[in-house]
């Protein structure tokens, strides 16, 4: 078998990717993303794409962004450090793992309406095994029920409304695009506010990141719906290690110190060539003889983009 190389089709290319689509459709009409988005996960970063025509076009994450954005924190460094590479990247992906479960189990019982704690944890340890982290299988089950106990009286207390969950949302002017965890009402002051709440699994406080994503996904969202939907205020939400009485965290990240410089930060990642999407997608096949190895004849390569397409 020899070397192939094919300039890869938009039917392939959607092959790759996976088709962005709300986890609880808007209740409003008319927040309806503008367009049809789909993710593609490129080693530690993500991209995501719209199509016209042909025509891929390509849109850096809001949380790559922000990360490039950034330095990275002093104690993150530090972190890594004191635990090595390996061991930092294996609990930094437990820790991922972790959030991703809570932030479905969040969404199903906005869905639902409803809970039951004993199928919670029990679907908390199938998780940590299937994703290998059976000696977590027993944590997670613990932290899950508190943690969702904790969202539920953040609902309560906040009389929260539900308008959508993981909704896409994309600038073509700043080239970024993501998804928006949580789109809501809730009781804030004296009256209810509109508001896009980021939530996050971590109990040790919310990071600058945080923030600046957050300011930058209410920018997207109110050129895109501010006639329909314009959102004031922007929150993080965590759990926290309860003991007694299940508590949460919500920090306003409204009135950020990016507040200021979201927008020119968002200029400057466009000026600067920061959308740097996927050139090629690689594929091994054929039969390999043991002993007559060679990599370059099983190796296709798929051309996606030869540089980032004007926006």
């Amino acid at each position: 078998m020899s070397q192939v190389k094919k300039t890869i089709t938009k039917s392939d290319f959607i092959k790759l990717l996976i088709e962005v689509s709300p986890e609880i459709k808007p209740q409003i009409t008319g927040l309806e993303s503008p367009t049809r988005l789909w993710r593609y996960d490129k080693g530690d970063e993500r991209y995501y794409f719209e199509f016209i025509g042909t025509d891929a076009i390509p849109y850096l994450s809001v949380t790559e962004f922000t990360k490039k954005s950034l330095p990275t924190s002093p104690f993150l460094i530090q972190w890594i450090a004191s635990h090595g590479t390996e061991v930092a990247r294996h609990v930094a992906n437990c820790t991922a793992a972790y959030g991703t479960l809570l932030h479905k189990e969040i969404t199903m019982l906005c869905r639902a309406g409803q809970v039951d704690f004993d199928e919670l944890a029990q679907r908390a340890i199938d998780e940590a095994i299937d994703a290998g982290y059976n000696y977590k299988a027993l944590s997670w089950a613990s932290e899950i029920v508190k943690d969702v106990a904790g969202f539920l009286v953040f609902a309560e207390e906040k009389e929260l409304e539900v308008i959508g969950s993981e909704i896409a949302i994309s600038s073509r002017k700043h080239g970024l695009a993501g998804c928006v965890d949580l789109p809501c009402r809730i009781k804030f002051g004296k009256g209810k506010v509109n508001a896009l709440i980021d939530l996050k699994s971590g109990r040790k406080g919310f990071w600058p990141e945080h923030e600046l994503q957050l300011l930058a996904y209410k920018e997207i969202w109110n050129d895109l719906f501010s006639e329909v939907f314009e959102v004031t205020h922007v929150f993080n939400w965590s759990p926290t290690d309860w003991r007694k009485k299940p508590t949460y965290k919500l920090q306003n990240q409204t009135d950020s110190k990016f507040a200021t410089s979201v927008i020119r930060r968002m200029e400057m990642a466009k000026l600067e060539g920061w959308i740097d999407p996927p050139r090629a997608h690689m594929e091994i096949k054929g039969v390999a003889t043991l002993g007559k190895f060679n990599f370059e004849d099983h190796k296709i390569l798929s051309t996606i983009a030869k540089k980032p397409l004007e926006i």
